[in-house]
């Protein structure tokens, strides 16, 4: 079983650069390839999941990769957050581009070229 940690501090497995993102956010548990858990760990802006079109706090829930969930204030699907860390040997970093606001994966040890 693969558990990821999700947060705001570089050591994390999933790395997202949000302010409202807790330095050790939450977790994401591998059960499948369609199944996850996600575990709140204690952040302070919680952690939410999309369901019937109304944003739901959870502490635990079960997910799977077209799940919409928030981390603070910073909204994406659980399959995003699993391709940013599965593609990468070291930890991935998503952010939301200012302009466009999507959402960009960048590697945290990337160096010009």
């Amino acid at each position: 079983m693969k558990v990821y940690l999700v947060g705001r501090a570089k050591d994390c497995d999933i790395n997202v650069a949000d302010p409202t993102v807790s330095r050790c956010h939450a977790e994401l548990i591998v059960q499948t390839d369609t199944e996850f858990l996600l575990v709140d760990k204690q952040s302070t802006s919680g952690t939410f999941v999309l369901r019937k079109g109304e944003w739901r706090p959870v502490s635990t829930a079960r997910v799977g990769p077209q799940d919409k969930v928030r981390l603070g204030a910073f909204e994406t699907t659980v399959g995003d957050l699993v391709e940013t860390r599965t593609k990468r040997t070291t930890p991935g970093r998503l952010e939301r581009d200012p302009e466009t606001g999507e959402i960009v994966d960048r590697r945290t040890d990337r160096t010009p070229t």
